[in-house]
């Protein structure tokens, strides 16, 4: 959880400040940690690994800091350090000594440098664990939580929207989303097969997912098309907007959406997805796009909505649907010869 907003903006810099200085000491722990465990074998693709990730972390948080080539000491001066927070900063910094031995070492021209490096890895390796072999947990009281807390909001119950939706929201949030239901009830009455996209999307800012009903169908056929299409120009349009960067590749999707599968008439339906990413694992963008089954009278249902299975997102599409008025073109194909 991260504060964005509040009446006191030193509490959202304090904020912003312990995320930064816990991202970077659990990256940093973690080539420690894999260094460690590596049984003397400090060149392993672990330990490797733990750096790259440690390393584009700073690449991308401190970007002003780096010359050429990110190292462990990048940015450290420019972060922002709460005066009770020291001791974190302490073991990023004897951490990033490990660190900045480990990269010479993958450097390294000949034998005699690699064993030097070596040695300097063991040394400060050592030294880290003497002195942090217990973490360092960042405060977790903020001074807006010792403040007298705000009356209880007026919730309500997500299935006075569809009828067996759980959990509530605020009253206003559940009035919203009552409306937008409404409204694709009415786009999509008559549908037996319900369109709907999941955009996925990774980068060092953390990761969003998006929900769209794209559209209601009553033949089969024109569901799977749709879904198909969608799916292509999705990806396309969000490829296009990183074509000036070659890393971006075509990669199997890491996400099964919908978690469960779906069928008609006895039939697995498939579900069409792809996924674009820079080959980090810091930076992607995964489509994917499933027909769901649903009764024409309803077409917004439970059945629906727990085969989504995305509430946060959900909610926002239909609350999306009632605050712009959306109206999509929903095209109702006489039912034809089920595939």
């Amino acid at each position: 959880m991260r504060l964005v907003a509040s009446s006191n903006p030193d509490d959202v810099v304090r904020d912003q400040a312990l995320h930064l200085l816990t991202e970077r000491a659990v990256l940093t722990r973690a080539v420690c940690r894999e260094l460690l465990d590596s049984g003397g074998e400090f060149d392993g693709r672990r330990p490797d690994t733990a750096l790259a990730l440690l390393l584009g972390w700073v690449r991308g948080t401190f970007p002003q800091s780096v010359h050429i080539e990110p190292h462990a000491r990048d940015g450290l001066d420019a972060m922002v350090v709460p005066e009770d927070c020291e001791d974190m900063l302490r073991e990023i910094r004897d951490g990033a000594e490990v660190c900045e031995a480990l990269a010479m070492l993958f450097t390294a021209d000949n034998a005699r440098e690699a064993e030097g490096d070596r040695e300097k890895i063991a040394k400060s390796l050592n030294a880290y664990w003497k002195a942090h072999g217990q973490i360092v947990n960042p405060p977790q009281t903020f001074a807006f939580l010792q403040r007298e807390p705000a009356p209880l909001a007026d919730m309500a119950p997500l299935s006075e929207a569809v009828p067996g939706w759980e959990g509530s929201l605020i009253r206003e949030a559940v009035e919203r989303t009552a409306r937008g239901v409404a409204i694709e009830q009415e786009r999509l009455r008559g549908s037996l097969f319900l369109v709907v996209t999941r955009l996925y999307e990774l980068d060092l800012d953390g990761s969003v997912e998006t929900i769209t009903i794209e559209g209601g169908h009553a033949d089969l056929n024109g569901a799977l098309a749709q879904a198909q299409r969608v799916c292509s120009e999705r990806l396309v349009a969000e490829g296009l907007k990183h074509v000036e960067v070659p890393e971006w590749r075509h990669n199997r999707p890491c996400h099964r959406w919908p978690k469960v599968a779906l069928r008609w008439n006895g039939k697995e339906l498939p579900v069409f997805s792809d996924r674009l990413s820079d080959g980090t694992g810091w930076k992607a963008i995964e489509v994917a796009a499933a027909v769901i089954p649903t009764k024409p009278d309803t077409p917004i249902n439970i059945d629906v909505i727990n085969t989504i299975d995305m509430t946060y997102e959900t909610v926002r599409w239909f609350e999306e649907v009632q605050s712009k008025g959306i109206v999509r073109v929903n095209w109702l194909e006489p039912p034809g010869e089920d595939p």
